[in-house]
């Protein structure tokens, strides 16, 4: 390697939005390059990206941050195979581990605790409760929602930009994640809360660059400002008003509890209603619905019990035939154990396993 990423090819070659090329900068920058830095392409075996993986693991990062790490790895070493550097990807190695990605199971804050966290919230932050558990928006976008975008009339809301906080704690607009726009079909309920919170705070024209911080500037009239009149702040919120709102709430200030709670409850309140998850993935803005399945499937109603009727359908014994039905009045036999050894007990042992 020997370089740094900022100057390396391999970086160089990301199609990275600009948040994401920060991020990983510093995320190699962190715990990539102290490494592999100094090590030579072809010195780098399997036995030192496995040994390297270990490291990390007793730093007690978690297996999601491991796991995206040795992917950074994995494609440099990939990169350097496609032009004849190296012969092999060591990172490849039948020897290494990479690590798995963690997958806890969503469980959706309840309509009692979004309530709470509601009343809970200082009446300029409380609309971001609002938007995202009735509109399903991420935090960003919440931040990035204009007067323009909100069709009073056909109650619906465009979600179009949102807000990206980079490193330096200056902003921008971007497009939403994954460059998908879309429209949120909405309530009275939310429309009735967005006009009280448009009377109480008016929206306010903010100018920032678009998608890097020497972009184009780009003026909108945000819904939700700062007491200053700036875009909102992810860092500023989740500190100073989301974290104590949930100590006021009774909640635990803990991950899991953060602003993307208010999306789970939002996507397990669609799926409770029936709605199918090509629906909730474009509601939610999701890249692949697939994504939305493996995340939500779980809280799709009613799939126990299909299990347990499709299951009951395939082995449950045929009906009775009719001239046995017609001794149904007959009084009931004894009960007599089941045979132990004849022909018939063992061919239906043998159908069993």
């Amino acid at each position: 390697m020997r370089a740094r990423p900022g100057r390396c090819r391999w970086f160089a070659a990301r199609e990275y939005s600009p948040l994401t090329r920060v991020q990983t900068r510093y995320r190699m920058d962190l715990h990539v390059l102290p490494y592999f830095g100094r090590r030579r392409l072809r010195d780098v075996k399997p036995s030192t990206v496995q040994a390297w993986n270990v490291e990390l693991r007793e730093k007690w990062l978690s297996g999601t941050t491991r796991a995206l790490l040795h992917g950074f790895v994995l494609s440099v070493f990939a990169s350097a195979v496609d032009d004849g550097l190296i012969p092999r990807n060591p990172a490849a190695g039948k020897t290494v581990r990479p690590p798995r990605r963690e997958r806890p199971k969503v469980e959706p804050w309840t309509l009692e605790r979004v309530r709470a966290m509601h009343e809970a919230m200082p009446e300029r932050w409380r609309i971001l409760v609002a938007l995202g558990a009735m509109a399903g928006l991420r935090q960003g976008e919440t931040f990035g929602l204009a007067l323009e975008d909100i069709d009073w009339r056909a109650r619906e809301l465009r979600v179009r930009r949102q807000v990206l906080l980079f490193p330096s704690t200056r902003a921008a607009f971007a497009l939403p994640k994954y460059e998908k726009e879309r429209t949120v079909p909405v309530g009275d309920v939310l429309l009735d809360e967005l006009q009280r919170h448009l009377e109480r705070f008016p929206a306010r024209e903010v100018t920032l660059p678009w998608r890097e911080l020497d972009g184009d500037p780009v003026t909108a009239r945000l819904v939700v400002t700062s007491r200053e009149g700036g875009p909102g702040q992810k860092n500023y919120v989740s500190r100073s008003v989301w974290g104590p709102a949930l100590e006021r709430a009774g909640i635990p200030r803990e991950r899991s509890n953060g602003s993307h709670a208010l999306r789970h409850h939002y996507a397990s309140s669609l799926l409770a209603a029936g709605e199918g998850i090509l629906v909730v993935a474009e509601r939610l803005g999701h890249a692949d619905p697939a994504f939305t399945l493996r995340t939500y499937t779980h809280l799709m109603p009613g799939t126990e019990q299909r299990t347990r009727d499709v299951v009951d359908a395939l082995w449950r014994p045929p009906a009775a035939p009719a001239a046995e039905a017609a001794t149904a009045d007959a009084p009931p036999r004894p009960a007599v154990a089941p045979p132990t050894s004849t022909p018939a007990r063992r061919a239906h042992l043998r159908v069993v396993k």
